[in-house]
């Protein structure tokens, strides 16, 4: 079944409730997750969007260029669109939410994240082209930013260029014996960044 939050409508997950979601839920509007969404459904939004409850974090889409998607079997966020300016927002830094984040192929938005702090198989995996040619991504670091991965690269670039940005810090962290930052052509630090690499044992 197919659940739709229509434009300029608002549904809100309260505080020790729990939506059980096995279906699909498209959000264009608001969706505001306070307490527990669950499930083996995908979660589909265009505006924003919440993974994790209160502890979670919140994904923005700041000019309407790029759209989520959100499996909560794979517990994997999926960005989608070839431009747009995208904030995740974690809403407590101290608390690692399970969620691997992927750069969808042939999508480049500009990503800023914020006192976000993941722990995923893949925290952080950008897509690339199928024609082998290099994509730019930018991530912009705002606050303390942890990615750790328990599998692979905390962050996989397949083979394309970076640049951190910002005024933020970030310790990325591979597991098993994978990279902190693995596949990149060419890496660039931008002034006022403080980025940690470790590689997972």
């Amino acid at each position: 079944a197919t659940v739709t939050i229509a434009d300029n409508q608002t549904f809100t997950i309260a505080d020790g409730i729990t939506l059980t979601n096995n279906g699909v839920l498209t959000n264009k509007g608001t969706l505001t997750n306070n307490g527990t969404l669950s499930g083996t459904g995908t979660v589909e939004s265009n505006t924003s969007l919440n993974i994790g409850g209160k502890d979670g974090f919140d994904v923005f889409n700041t000019d309407g260029g790029a759209t989520f998607s959100y499996d909560g079997t794979e517990k994997l966020l999926t960005i989608s669109g070839t431009i747009g300016d995208v904030l995740i927002k974690g809403r407590n830094k101290d608390k690692a939410v399970g969620c691997g984040i992927v750069i969808a192929q042939g999508a480049s938005p500009t990503l800023t994240i914020e006192d976000l702090n993941i722990e995923a198989a893949e925290a952080l995996v950008y897509r690339g082209l199928t024609t082998g040619l290099k994509i730019d991504y930018s991530l912009t670091l705002q606050g303390t930013n942890r990615l750790t991965s328990t599998s692979g690269a905390g962050i996989n670039l397949n083979g394309n260029n970076i640049t951190f940005a910002g005024s933020g810090s970030l310790t990325v962290t591979g597991g098993n014996g994978c990279a902190g930052i693995q596949g990149l052509e060419s890496l660039c630090i931008n002034e006022n960044v403080f980025v940690v690499a470790i590689d997972g044992k």
